[in-house]
């Protein structure tokens, strides 16, 4: 990870978000893509590069599969 993907690792990961409109959480701190899940069982998750996750998330936080 550079170190643009490292600080929005650090400042989004654990952040409540929204996923196609259902309220979602953004995982994956360590690893060189974001993972953006549904809160609820059994949801749908999808990958972002954390640049994108701090673009949205500065934006209000409304991602879109």
């Amino acid at each position: 990870m550079n170190t643009t993907q490292k600080t929005s690792a650090e400042k989004y990961a654990g952040e409540i978000c929204t996923l196609d409109g259902e309220p979602a959480r953004i995982v994956g701190r360590l690893l060189p893509f974001a993972t953006v899940r549904t809160i609820r069982d059994g949801g749908p998750a999808f990958e972002y590069a954390w640049e994108t996750v701090a673009r949205v998330m500065e934006n209000g936080g409304k991602f879109h599969s």
